[in-house]
């Protein structure tokens, strides 16, 4: 059975070789030191793009990219493209038509 070390290590090692990173219902809090470290080293040298799925509340800036949760992302991988959907996950799959590509990949292998 592998070891939590081992585990980071496998994540860091997949997350240096994405092209994007897809987040969703994570709130990337400032407490949560270790999920900072595996995003610092993982994304260190990472020029993807990050795409973050929440749902924007009556409280959060009108302007997605002033919300909280896009500058802590950008915070933490500073060369990163972070894109915020704040409609939710279903509207994020809409709107990067991975909805449709899965429901034609779904329906092409019933």
């Amino acid at each position: 059975m592998p070891t939590i070390a081992l585990q980071w290590r496998i994540a860091v090692s997949e997350m240096e070789r994405a092209k994007r990173v897809v987040v969703v219902g994570l709130s990337f809090a400032p407490s949560d030191v270790r999920l900072a470290w595996l995003i610092r080293h993982g994304l260190r040298e990472f020029d993807g793009s990050i795409d973050l799925a929440y749902v924007k509340s009556r409280e959060d800036p009108i302007e997605p990219s002033g919300h909280a949760l896009v500058q802590r992302a950008k915070s933490l991988a500073p060369s990163a493209d972070v894109k915020p959907y704040p409609k939710g996950f279903k509207a994020y799959l809409e709107a990067t038509e991975l909805l449709d590509r899965w429901d034609a990949d779904w329906a092409s292998n019933a």
